[in-house]
């Protein structure tokens, strides 16, 4: 990913290779969300595959959904609840024993304010850390402006 997302200047997203990495990481997210949850040790190495996993001991309830997956970090012992979202435009790092409630959404990318540079398609990344030891509660976004 170009470094002007996690520097926090304000850049467009678009072209043919952002799109390919939004496309490969949505059929990725598709076929977890779509795998039977009998199949426990394919979902996880569809997850292993697409984020960043420190170790095997993660939990991720379909469905799951992200924008490329390859800036997500998570650590040992991570559990994610039904519709958990993190758009990683930017760098998201998850540390130990995190737990997510249901419907927890993490975005990193901000769109501009003013409506003329909005309209134009100017947006801007900053990373999200979440640290060990925590819990996000169901229904909670945390948007990174």
């Amino acid at each position: 990913m170009d470094n002007k997302n996690v520097t926090n200047q304000f850049y467009r997203e678009s072209g043919k290779e952002l799109f390919e990495k939004r496309l490969h990481a949505k059929m990725q997210v598709k076929k977890f969300n779509d795998t039977e949850p009998k199949s426990f040790k394919e979902r996880q190495l569809i997850i292993k595959n697409l984020l960043k996993a420190k170790s095997n001991r993660f939990f991720i309830e379909a469905p799951f959904y992200c924008d490329y997956g390859f800036n997500i970090s998570i650590d040992d012992n991570f559990f994610a609840n039904y519709n958990c979202t993190l758009l990683d435009s930017a760098p998201i790092t998850i540390g130990k024993n995190v737990l997510f409630g249901p419907h927890v959404s993490l975005f990193t990318s901000t769109h501009a304010i003013h409506p003329e540079d909005r309209a134009k398609g100017w947006q801007c990344s900053k990373s999200i850390t979440i640290a060990d030891n925590v819990w996000l509660g169901g229904m909670l976004s945390l948007i990174r402006a």
